[in-house]
């Protein structure tokens, strides 16, 4: 039998009775005092016992329930403040349930589950360090009792996990133990570390002295501060007087953080500290001192921040603590801080956090007009910046665009924004090739760029084939481009439709409609702009597929008659046609041919010609 105590009785339990004479010879010659005290004690325990023991229970079920949660969250994410990774298993019979033996935890203990359960940490250091991080908890190699114990289980016993950590629930709030365990697993796992050039320096004498009077900044955020310094241990105890000393001047200070003494600059090479471009700032040995950097290392010891200041400036801790806080922020509620943030101000949601999610995350939360992302999707399957986009075609003046049986028609409104513009400088209707013309809605210095992207495509498609592209095949060159400009970063989308029409020898005259997506399609008839809707209409009424190409200038002219604001000149619409060519063009147009060069099939209209069609 070997030795056990018994926390509920407070009854010791001995092997033999010849051990259990020695004792009670002890207890008697101890002193009446001490033996009133334990039968007290003991009186005390067996009064309550009904009474605290559910609630043990109860707080123990809770934590466990708890604590097994945050050990089902992945590392690098936070459940209820505690970051994953760090609790790998929690044992607690209520977490049980039947075992292969029919052993039925719930059958067995009816009165309430034990307050005591058992975890494991990731990593020895971390269940070294966990019981001296608690308040609440007392370190203990026994467990039980009204008190709350915790039991690091190596040092009671060797051949133990090193890294089982065992608890025990006393009679504390159930919340108040929740908020300690919660502290201390987040702080066991932070840390910042800065380096130093050297030992006495001016500079970072100020700077430490500031890092032990923030020692309780950096505690309540469950921040662990380590520094480093080119100089040996025995220097370092000295330095330490030294700071406490010099910064008792400012408040009072007491360097309790470790400094790693790194004399042979090991340390400072591997995390790439050492100054290479002031080639003064070295040792009497020659080797180089280590610039002012500051490492913020995460949970999963990912270096979060690198922050390097020259060997003559010191370092800014008010911004330090504000990059901690947004850390912590942002990886526990899925946000990011915008610039000169500081805690308790606004912070923006994380872009892969739909608008759904954000209303039961964040209830108050504001939607800005704008949106700064092309790359993410929301949450009907749309890109915003693309909508956005639409919305300055739809802005835009109407044009449109007319197949009928023996060419095309493309027509817009030309309108300037003042009298004292140069209307005749303005084209919205645009030559690509001698076969293809093109019209836009939206805006105008993005269709420019696209119209030099698409003429230098058809001239190298003429330099390999001898021939102009096909429409379609120019189309998709297009709108090959601007798809593009939906998923590059530091971009925006093309703000503009466009109207295609052209004749090739392989389809005929064709008519395409691109948009600011890079989706293109074919249409007998369509608009774009502003009276899109409408023009679209008054189009589906009119529109048969026998129209000629007169019918279809006024058709087209008539449609932008419907939603035109003011009057209709030759100075105000813009007209381009698709011809079909005749069998001797086309002969004449072949290489080696007459002219070498097709006829064009496609050109814009004269203010004169325009001006018969509308007095008709």
């Amino acid at each position: 039998m070997e030795y056990g105590l018994s926390c509920f009785l407070d009854v010791l339990v001995h092997p033999y009775d010849s051990l259990g004479l020695q004792l009670h010879r002890d207890r008697t010659f101890l002193g009446s005092m001490m033996g009133s005290l334990e039968a007290w004690l003991l009186l005390r325990s067996l009064r309550t016992l009904h009474l605290r023991i559910p609630r043990q229970s109860e707080s123990a079920t809770i934590l466990a329930s708890w604590l097994q949660a945050v050990s089902l969250t992945p590392m690098g994410q936070y459940y209820d403040g505690v970051p994953g990774g760090v609790v790998v298993k929690v044992w607690h019979s209520s977490l049980q349930g039947k075992d292969s033996r029919g052993f039925d935890p719930k059958q067995q203990l009816t009165g309430g589950w034990n307050p005591t359960f058992a975890m494991l940490l990731e990593k020895l250091e971390y269940a070294s360090h966990f019981p001296h991080l608690l308040k609440y908890f007392v370190p203990a190699t026994s467990l039980g009792g009204v008190e709350s114990l915790v039991e690091h289980r190596l040092q009671s016993d060797p051949g133990a996990d090193p890294r089982l950590v065992r608890l025990s629930i006393g009679v504390e709030e159930v919340e108040d133990l929740k908020a300690d365990l919660r502290q201390a697993l987040a702080q066991v796992v932070k840390a910042v570390l800065f380096s130093h050039p050297g030992d006495f320096t001016p500079v970072c004498t100020t700077e430490l002295g500031e890092v032990a009077r923030r020692a309780p900044d950096f505690e309540k955020r469950g921040v662990k501060v380590i520094g480093i310094s080119a100089n040996g241990l025995e220097d370092h105890h000295k330095w330490i007087q030294d700071i406490n000393e010099y910064g008792g001047k400012v408040g009072p200070t007491d360097v309790q953080f470790p400094i790693i003494a790194d004399p042979d600059r090991k340390i400072s090479t591997l995390y790439d500290m050492l100054d290479a471009q002031d080639a003064t700032n070295r040792d009497a040995k020659g080797l180089p001192f280590t610039i002012r950097t500051v490492f913020i290392i995460d949970p999963k010891k990912v270096i979060r921040l690198t922050l390097s200041y020259p060997a003559s400036t010191g370092r800014n801790f008010d911004e330090i603590i504000r990059v901690i806080d947004s850390l912590q922020i942002g990886d526990k509620h899925r946000v990011t801080t915008p610039v000169n943030w500081k805690k308790g101000d606004d912070v923006i949601v994380h872009p892969t956090v739909t608008n759904e999610e954000a209303k039961t995350l964040f209830p108050e939360f504001t939607i800005h007009k704008c949106s700064y992302s092309l790359t993410v999707f929301s949450p009907s399957g749309k890109l915003v910046q693309i909508e956005h986009a639409l919305a300055a075609v739809s802005q835009g003046t109407t044009s449109l665009g007319i197949k009928a049986s023996n060419g095309i028609v493309i027509a817009t409104e030309k309108k300037t924004s003042s009298i004292l513009i140069d209307d005749s400088m303005l084209d919205k209707v645009a030559v690509i090739c001698p076969n293809i013309g093109i019209v836009y809605s939206g805006m105008g210095p993005d269709f420019r760029v696209l119209i030099s992207k698409a003429r230098k495509s058809a001239q190298a498609y003429w330099k390999v084939y001898g021939e102009y592209p096909p429409t379609r095949v120019l189309t998709q060159e297009i709108a090959t481009v601007m798809q593009q400009a939906t998923q590059s970063g530091g971009v925006r989308p093309y703000g503009v439709s466009l109207l295609v029409a052209g004749w090739d020898s392989n389809r005929g005259p064709t008519l395409y409609q691109v948009d600011p997506s890079g989706s293109f399609w074919a249409w007998k008839a369509s608009a774009i702009g502003k009276n899109m809707v409408n023009a679209k209409t008054f189009l589906e009424k009119r529109y048969s597929d026998d129209i000629s190409l007169e019918d279809a200038i006024h058709t087209a002219l008539l449609t932008l008659k419907e939603g035109f604001e003011g009057q209709m000149t030759e100075k105000t619409i813009e007209i381009g046609v698709v011809t079909v060519p005749s069998i001797s063009d086309l002969e004449v147009g072949k290489i080696g041919g007459e002219t070498g060069r097709p006829k064009p099939t496609f050109r814009k209209l004269t203010e004169e010609e325009v001006r018969d069609y509308l007095a008709l």
